[in-house]
């Protein structure tokens, strides 16, 4: 028995020396390494068995884990009550003993911080550095690495509580004395770099350095010194050392910023014949492309000098003739040829010396330039900005003369026009420094008043005759159309000239190209004698479209005005033979789709390839679609009537073989703002060989009829939506995992669908609900409907989709690559940047912005969309230089990336790698505007759209300066060449 109890004994010695040991070890478990590569030392709990001091029975175990999340029970020996289990105390925070601490460099710190309650299971805290170049962290203990600041963080491993401290890393620096730039003065050109080179004395100094503007308009600063030029003018960029707590140290450089050298790459010739009076000057209208170009000088040569010479900028008649003028660019030596005719003269204006004068450009005028003043004066009110910026005139306008002569040249006229004496002037100061011309008013008879409706060359000479009657100071020739509402000023008495009596007016109709005009075409009439019948013939090939005033009829009669009138007849390629499907829909009440809500309608299409997708009465349902396109009020003859619409079918159809598969749902597209129907094709031709963006739509284009009535050419494209052969994400997954489809639109407010908003991204929606940008959740919900009707959707479905782009929200503005990529597929994103930027998209990040994600996955971009804005178009897009994503007021996120050095070289990167895959899109241009063009033709014929501005959003360069179909691919192939280049160099030296 003595042996048995011995050997029990040493039993019960060796586990409670084990049990001790095994203890020992769970007070020295080894760091931690989290999944980012930090290393934290953790905290360890001790177990009650070991509290208690008593011997654990035999079912004991011997050792405890390293980690331990709640506390050990021992277990009750033979005749003991069990002792009940402690409930877990969670951790509920964090507290440190200091925010804001500081180290030298080379030394250490210790940081103290403690988990909230005292008496939490678990105590562990992981310890991390913002910035290990700074100072590195490791249990707490802090060593400073190089002079600067950063951010210590602990966090609890329960609950996941953080807290931040300062970390300030101090050095033991040499004081400065002195900075200087190495250069007192610099010149950068406009939108390029020049590099600062700031010294210190002593060389070994160091000091916080801080440099700024003087005029950021003109030129910018960054945090090292460069440089970025913004426009042309003179500033002072100033460095500013830290000396002490208080003190600076300063240096200035003086920087000059110069217009950037752009070359000329062609002209266009307005003036296609000249008419001179011996002695008139004369200025052809002559545009130099790009309208940016550095140089924009012209150079005349006349081949017959002794009728036409050259004088400065412009021309002068010697002597009755003609002669061919050949107009050259000075840079690259484009040119152009155009006939002037000189006349003989005696009036006074023709004999001046015009040897020192300065020529005005015609930059238009003051409400069509010929106009009424709202008490009735009829004037001529040219904007003279030369005139204007001549030094101490507007205190002294009686000093100067201005003689003027008025002509109207129309060859289809039986007297080829006329041109009427000229007469003088004195200037008038109408509002600051700007002038008019009274023609007629109270008191006032010149001797000439302009007829309503009539185009006329106005030369305008100026002389001081204060100090020479004899020498011209400022000539120029303008041409303008008197306003219609002349006619309604109780002065209007107009001056017709030879052949006409008071009350009869000229109509004269002229025909547009493919077609002549039969009958007299030029006709004097009156409200007695109307217009006899004129009509309309189309070349062969070719149909009548309309006349200019809307009469669609080729034959009209009847006609009467109360001012000179010129009508065109149109003629274009048949619609329904341009090489496209035509589409004819009509609605089931005869109207136009002039709302946004459905009406019934049917529809046929035909000439589709092969007739596979020809159909005959389908039934759908059409509405309008649109914002700033959209106008459901403007008559059916008016351009800004060709509005975009959304089809919905009965049946599922495949509409002019556009996608894969069958879908209820289409868009037709008006291209409204884009002559070459190609800005998006562009974009989705080069999304889709760039093979990142999961869902590219697909389009075609047809030629449209609406009742009956030809609306132009419409491109057909599917409806961004979920769906097979749409944007395919796993919407039908129910609860917290579904996949999801969503639009940024800060119009999104006024939709049906379910928004929220992300913090930072665009304006506050308290205070500009207008701006802010709305989260649309576009994909399909589980929902219920209550009893009206209304859709109830899952709130913990729209919680998880708006939990997940939080946090895409919050990595994005954390600038991380490695936080991003978490959330988001940065080649998307990236991808998608490229896009946005190569158009200029001014709705970028804001509207038609889509994003998607499936179940399992990350943030993708998808669906590019609605790019006519872009290329040249409206907004950022009128010129191709710069950053559209610089700021934050487009959008958020790209303007955030865009200061990240690693997003600019991958997007660098990106690009470099795509220029062949660009190159080829632009070669798919060729070939679908090949396909295009007499459809586009017959479009832009019928609206009367080339060479002239048709709508208030279309800049001037894609309008009136572009009079061909050829002209409108030209210019889209070039300014996006342009572009290309011009987003490389600004990502490239970006400040």
């Amino acid at each position: 028995m003595k042996k048995r109890f011995r050997i029990l004994g040493c039993i019960l010695l060796l586990a409670l020396a084990l049990s001790t040991i095994a203890g020992c070890a769970s007070d020295t478990q080894p760091a931690q390494t989290t999944a980012d590569g930090t290393t934290h030392e953790e905290s360890t709990e001790q177990t009650n068995g070991e509290q208690t001091g008593e011997t654990p029975s035999a079912q004991t175990t011997a050792s405890v884990p390293a980690e331990t999340t709640g506390t050990a029970t021992a277990a009750p020996t033979d005749g003991e009550t069990p002792t009940e289990p402690k409930d877990p105390v969670p951790v509920t925070g964090i507290g440190v003993a200091k925010n804001d601490v500081a180290v030298k460099e080379g030394s250490t710190l210790q940081l103290e911080a403690s988990v909230v309650p005292s008496d939490a299971d678990d105590k562990t805290i992981l310890w991390s550095s913002d910035d290990e170049s700074i100072a590195t962290v490791s249990g707490g203990k802090i060593t400073g690495v190089s002079y600067g600041e950063t951010k210590i963080t602990a966090t609890t491993r329960g609950g996941g509580f953080s807290a931040d401290i300062k970390v300030t890393v101090t050095t033991d620096t040499i004081p400065v004395t002195g900075i200087y730039f190495t250069q007192e003065e610099i010149t950068v050109p406009a939108y390029e770099v020049a590099y600062l080179d700031l010294r210190c004395t002593p060389a070994t100094a160091h000091t916080e350095v801080t440099f700024y503007s003087y005029n950021r308009s003109i030129a910018l600063v960054n945090e090292n010194g460069k440089v970025t030029g913004i426009s042309e003018g003179q500033t002072t960029v100033v460095a500013m050392a830290k000396v002490g707590d208080v003190d600076y140290l300063y240096a200035q450089c003086l920087v000059t910023v110069v217009p950037k050298q752009v070359a000329v790459v062609g002209i266009v010739l307005r003036t296609k014949s000249m008419d001179l009076r011996v002695g008139q000057t004369g200025v052809p209208k002559v545009v130099v492309l790009p309208n940016n170009a550095t140089n924009q000088n012209l150079i005349y040569e006349s081949s017959e000098p002794s009728v036409v010479g050259v004088r400065g900028d412009g021309l002068i008649g010697l002597t009755e003739g003609k002669a061919t003028v050949t107009v050259k660019s000075e840079d690259g030596g484009f040119s152009a040829k155009f006939t002037v005719t000189v006349k003989g003269s005696s009036e006074d204006m023709d004999m001046l010396d015009y040897s020192k004068a300065q020529q005005i450009r015609d930059t238009g005028g003051y409400d069509e330039g010929l106009r009424k003043k709202s008490t009735g004066e009829i004037l001529f009110s040219p904007n003279l900005t030369e005139l204007r910026n001549m030094e101490g005139f507007h205190n002294n306008y009686n000093d100067y003369l201005a003689y003027l002569r008025f002509s109207y040249v129309d060859e289809g006229a039986e007297d080829g026009g006329y041109t009427f004496p000229s007469f003088t002037l004195t200037p008038k100061q109408s509002k600051g420094d700007w002038v008019d011309f009274f023609l007629q008013g109270e008191g006032i008879d010149c001797g000439f008043c302009p007829v309503a409706g009539v185009e006329y060359n106005i030369t305008l000479v100026l002389v001081n005759v204060a100090e020479d009657p004899n020498s011209v100071v400022l000539y120029g020739t303008y041409v303008f159309t008197a306003s219609e509402e002349l006619t309604e000023s109780q002065y209007y008495n107009p001056s017709y000239g030879p052949g006409r009596k008071p009350g009869e007016y000229y109509i004269r109709y002229v025909p547009s190209a493919h077609g002549k005009i039969e009958g007299e075409t030029t006709q004097l009439v009156s409200d007695d004698h109307p217009s006899t019948a004129v009509t309309a013939i189309p070349d062969e090939g070719y149909v009548f479209v309309m006349w200019s005033d809307g009469v669609k009829t080729a034959t009209r009669s009847g006609d009467r005005t109360n001012f000179d009138k010129k009508i065109t007849a149109y003629f274009t390629t048949d619609a329904s033979n341009t090489g496209i499907p035509s589409m004819y829909i009509v609605t089931d009440d005869g109207t136009p789709v002039n709302s946004k809500n459905y009406e019934y309608a049917t529809m046929t299409v035909v000439g589709t390839s092969d007739g596979k997708y020809d159909f005959e009465d389908a039934v759908l349902q059409i509405r309008g679609r649109g914002n700033s396109s959209w106008n459901g009020g403007a008559g059916q003859n008016e351009y800004d009537s060709k509005n975009s619409y959304r089809l919905k079918f009965d049946e599922k159809v495949k509409l002019v073989g556009v996608g894969d598969t069958k879908n209820k749902d289409w868009v037709l597209n008006s291209n409204k703002f884009d002559l070459s129907g190609l800005r998006n094709y562009l974009v989705w031709t080069l999304a889709d060989k760039m093979a990142t963006i999961p869902y590219v739509p697909s389009c075609a284009w047809v030629q449209l009829y609406v009742n009956g009535q030809y609306r132009g050419m419409y491109m057909v494209t599917e409806l961004i939506e979920t769906g097979n052969d749409r944007v395919e994400v796993d919407d039908a997954v129910e609860g917290t995992e579904k996949g999801f489809l969503i639009e940024f639109d800060f119009r999104g407010n006024g939709d049906d669908e379910p928004y929220f908003y992300l913090p930072g991204y665009g304006p506050d929606p308290s205070s500009s609900l207008h701006s802010a940008v709305e989260i649309c959740i576009k994909s399909k919900l589980t929902y219920t409907t209550d009893r009206y009707g209304n859709k109830i959707y899952s709130q913990t479905e729209i919680n998880a989709i708006k939990d997940y782009m939080l946090k895409c929200n919050e990595a994005v503005f954390s600038g991380k690559r490695a936080e991003i990529d978490k959330y988001i597929d940065i080649p998307s994103f990236i991808d998608m940047y490229i896009i946005e930027e190569l158009s200029k998209d001014c709705d970028s990040g804001r509207a038609s912005f889509f994003v998607q994600k499936n179940s399992d996955g990350k943030l993708f971009c998808t669906a590019p969309w609605d790019f006519d804005f872009g290329f040249g178009t409206y907004g950022p897009a009128t010129n191709y230089w710069g950053l559209a994503s610089d700021g934050d007021e487009i959008c958020p996120w790209y303007g955030y990336l865009v200061r990240q050095k690693w997003f600019r070289d991958e997007v660098v990167a990106r690009m470099e790698e795509l220029t062949p895959a660009l190159n080829e899109t632009l070669e798919e241009i060729d070939r679908k505007a090949a396909e295009l063009k007499n459809a586009a033709d017959a479009n832009a014929y019928f609206w009367n759209m080339y060479g002239r501005s048709f709508h208030q959003y279309v800049s001037g360069q894609v309008s009136r300066s572009l009079t061909s179909y050829e002209e409108h691919i030209e210019f889209l192939k070039d300014w996006t060449l342009n572009r290309w280049e011009c987003l490389l160099d600004a990502l490239r030296d970006y400040r």
